[in-house]
């Protein structure tokens, strides 16, 4: 898979990509071979938590409202949807936007993204997630989480990368990589080629994603 490929919101491999980030919340922590930090307690933790509601709530997992709820309350505390949206829009029509529209934006790309991992609930499969040594920046604002989940199968190991920081004194996603493809980053191709359609209207865009996001949620092969 390039690099470089552009997807659209709808897209499958996109779906694909997203879904694997959360899978790793999902997945058995392997923590005994690290001393794990601060950062990546809350995707340890995250994973145990979800794996302990899963298994007690099996039949209700049926039920594709009740995964979104799932998903929603798991995700939301975890994720930075303000600035995670600043950087999808783009500094330009962030600036330009009302914060109503701004406001907007959020919950409908939360929404969004929430729904792409409910609908694609049904492939999640048995895996394990492996802790590798945090990485830091220079200025050590920003810390990146690398992990890689081990598939049940045998097939060859995912590399899934949170990029971290901390925000009142609570660490917080800004995004998630897999083999290095950025979902911000593809998700702001995707944002900023629908706003150049739209003639520069952020509002289009929104109302766009509000129209989707309407509609009745119904469960889709990820693959």
């Amino acid at each position: 898979m390039e690099k470089n490929m552009q997807f659209n919101l709808n897209n499958k491999t996109l779906i694909s990509i997203i879904l694997t980030g959360f899978i790793a919340l999902f997945s058995t922590s392997l923590a005994a071979q690290v001393e794990l930090k601060a950062p990546q307690l809350v995707i340890k933790e995250t994973s145990d938590k979800l794996q302990a509601l899963l298994k007690d709530e099996t039949e209700e997992l049926q039920d594709i409202n009740r995964v979104r709820e799932i998903v929603m309350e798991f995700i939301e505390p975890n994720m930075d949807f303000h600035r995670i949206s600043s950087s999808i829009v783009g500094r330009k029509h962030w600036r330009s936007a009302t914060e109503d529209q701004k406001t907007r934006f959020k919950h409908e790309f939360k929404e969004k993204l929430i729904r792409t991992y409910a609908k694609a609930f049904n492939s999640f499969d048995e895996w394990s997630i492996r802790f590798l040594p945090l990485r830091e920046s220079k200025n050590k604002k920003y810390v990146r989480v690398k992990t890689q989940i081990l598939r049940s199968n045998g097939a060859p190991a995912v590399s899934v990368d949170y990029k971290m920081y901390e925000k009142n004194g609570q660490w917080k996603i800004l995004d998630v990589s897999i083999e290095g493809i950025s979902v911000v980053t593809n998700y702001r191709k995707t944002i900023k080629r629908e706003i150049r359609q739209a003639n520069g209207s952020l509002e289009a865009v929104i109302q766009k994603l509000a129209k989707k996001n309407a509609e009745p949620l119904t469960v889709v092969n990820a693959t």
